[in-house]
C-alpha cells in the first residue's frame, strides 16, 4: 500500500513477513511493469525489491514474477519436489525453497512445509531459457 499526501509512505511485507512503513524519498523511484503510472499503481499482492537509503526507500522495483502449484511429494537437501509429471517451462522442483517466505492462505507466516501440502509458489526465473535456475521468493500453503 502507497499512502500519497504530505508524508509519502509505502508499508511492505518482508520476506519475513513482518509489515513495514516506510517514509518514500521525495525523489524516489519506481521502476518496471506499469511504473509510468507512478507509485500509485502499488497494488497488494505486488512483489517488489526495495532500495532503502538514509531511512527512506529510494527506489522500487516491480518484480516479474511466475507462479506454480502443485502438491510436495518429498522434501530434502532443501528442495522441494512436487508429485506429478511436469512438462513445458513449470518447473518440478524448488532448490532452497526454505529461503522463501512461507505463509498459509490467509498470509501468516508458517515455520514449516509437510509432504502431502499443497502450495502456491511464487517466484523469479532469471534466466527463461535454463532449468533449475528458479528462485522461490512466496510458498503458499493452500491446503
Amino acid at each position: 500500500m502507497v499512502a500519497l499526501g504530505e508524508d509519502n509512505l509505502i508499508v511492505v511485507s518482508d520476506m519475513n513477513v513482518k509489515d513495514l512503513i516506510l517514509p518514500l524519498a521525495w525523489d524516489a523511484v519506481l521502476s518496471g511493469k506499469r511504473a509510468s503510472k507512478g507509485f500509485s499503481s502499488l497494488k497488494e499482492g505486488d512483489f517488489v525489491d526495495v532500495l532503502v537509503s538514509q531511512g527512506q526507500v529510494r527506489k522500487v522495483t516491480f518484480l516479474d514474477v511466475k507462479t506454480t502449484s502443485g502438491e510436495v511429494e518429498r522434501i530434502e537437501n532443501g528442495r522441494i519436489y512436487f508429485k506429478g509429471s511436469f512438462s513445458g517451462n513449470k518447473p518440478a522442483w524448488f532448490n532452497h525453497y526454505d529461503y522463501a517466505r512461507i505463509v498459509d492462505k490467509d498470509g501468516i507466516r508458517q515455520d514449516e512445509l509437510q509432504v502431502g501440502n499443497k502450495v502456491k509458489v511464487t517466484y523469479i526465473d532469471p534466466f527463461p531459457e535454463e532449468i533449475d535456475d528458479e528462485i522461490a521468493i512466496e510458498v503458499k500453503i493452500t491446503k
